[in-house]
């Protein structure tokens, strides 16, 4: 008899796959004791709610969803307006205002999602720090949490500036102190998130600079430091990058690893805060060097230079917020890459 047999007629192993796929008709099926009739790609598909999914992350996060053909996919967007022109035949596109409460609990009431993947935010410190309420009502909209069915996880994306950067390396039991508005935000939805009744079955990322490809379409941001870095160096005239800040970088097909995996359960199975960065912590002026050295430019274009105070109404920075993120490759399976793995990757 084969495994495939032996696994298909034995009801409490098919009953338990079908409870791990977190959805309300597994469970459903379960209860029932249906749940064993269900092949593998006969389940449900999860429902999949990805805020921000116009964005550079989202975008990516939504081509590599959609490979994988078992979710049915749902996206946010509130100023790019070609994201349902460009992304409609991948995922359900949704017009939203994360800081419209009753909006968010409209959706989530009509979608009633298995999972939320909250990427959307005020994501320039600077900008966070002109408009504090604002900044908190899109980072930290806790509709979205209120909104959540008893089964449903929650996926949020945080941030290394959750860190005051006199301490580092920081693990996740270091105290968080924010010395920015962005960074508060981040954390303020963290706590919200994890004090819930949701928090025993959702994560919150605390994600580093994230480096990788352009966006695969239309997008605000087409592409991470590393386009910029190698657009400002092959104009031939100098540029300043900053040396005295430092974080730890991280892959983006990485980051993607690490959210396929919380999606399909890993958020349910092992919830609570991660550090999700690389195994260094190289500064702007670092990075810049490193996509010189690869791409062939001069380094003379390079003027590397401390990051003054900030002035009036600009964001306070942490100066090194690298992070140890070993409890995380433990839970998610991978090992992050280096610097130095990542360029090839992005520039081949």
């Amino acid at each position: 008899m084969s495994i495939f047999w032996r696994i298909a007629r034995s009801r409490p192993l098919a009953t338990a796959a079908c409870v791990a796929t977190g959805t309300a008709a597994a469970a459903a099926a379960a209860a029932n004791g249906t749940a064993d009739c269900l092949s593998w790609w006969q389940r449900p598909k999860k429902t999949v709610l990805i805020t921000g999914a116009s964005g550079y992350l989202g975008q990516h996060l939504l081509a590599s969803l959609a490979k994988e053909g078992r979710y049915e996919l749902h996206g946010t967007y509130s100023s790019n307006t070609a994201f349902a022109d460009d992304w409609g035949d991948v995922c359900k596109c949704h017009k939203l205002h994360l800081d419209d409460a009753a909006a968010v609990s409209e959706l989530m009431a009509s979608l009633k999602p298995d999972v939320v993947v909250h990427l959307g935010a005020v994501s320039s410190p600077n900008v966070a720090e002109k408009d504090p309420q604002r900044t908190h009502a899109i980072n930290s909209p806790t509709a979205l949490i209120d909104g959540l069915a008893p089964h449903a996880s929650l996926v949020a994306l945080s941030t290394d500036q959750v860190y005051d950067g006199a301490h580092a390396p920081y693990t996740e039991t270091d105290p968080a102190r924010p010395v920015n508005v962005y960074g508060a935000s981040k954390l303020a939805f963290e706590r919200a998130l994890l004090e819930s009744p949701a928090g025993g079955r959702s994560i919150a990322l605390r994600m580093s600079l994230l480096l990788g490809p352009p966006a695969p379409k239309r997008s605000k941001k087409m592409g991470s430091f590393l386009q910029d870095c190698d657009r400002m160096l092959s104009s031939g005239t100098a540029h300043s990058f900053f040396d005295n800040e430092y974080r730890s970088v991280v892959a983006l097909d990485d980051v993607l690893h690490v959210l396929h995996w919380a999606v399909g359960g890993g958020a349910a199975a092992s919830p609570g805060v991660y550090n999700m960065g690389g195994p260094a912590a190289p500064s702007r002026a670092d990075i810049a060097r490193a996509v010189a050295h690869h791409r062939g430019h001069s380094v003379a274009g390079i003027n590397a230079i401390p990051r003054p105070p900030p002035t009036a109404g600009q964001a306070a920075s942490p100066p090194n917020i690298a992070m140890d993120s070993t409890r995380l490759e433990r839970a998610a399976g991978l090992r992050f890459r280096p610097l130095e793995a990542i360029l090839p990757a992005v520039f081949s």
